[in-house]
């Protein structure tokens, strides 16, 4: 989500203009993971019930990112630019 706002107003000889902003992006995962060990033959290692160790975790993760932002500038006499 982003929000911006400008402002422009001319001065004396020139032309002032500020502008103001944010941004904010927000996310979420889950990871779930399975883990099998202790297997007797290599030919059972595609049956995970054969496993006599299971071991299973779930893992949310958050990421929340926030930015402002702005910017001015004045134009003098359309030759001369402040920024």
């Amino acid at each position: 989500m982003s929000l911006r706002q400008e402002f422009r107003d001319t001065l004396r000889c020139g032309v002032l203009t500020f502008l103001a902003g944010s941004n904010w992006q927000g996310e979420r995962n889950t990871i779930s993971t399975l883990t099998a060990a202790g297997y007797t033959s290599d030919a059972l290692l595609s049956v995970t019930s054969a496993a006599p160790s299971l071991v299973a975790w779930n893992q949310l993760t958050d990421y929340h990112y926030m930015a402002f932002f702005g910017r001015i500038n004045y134009v003098l006499q359309n030759k001369y630019f402040l920024h």
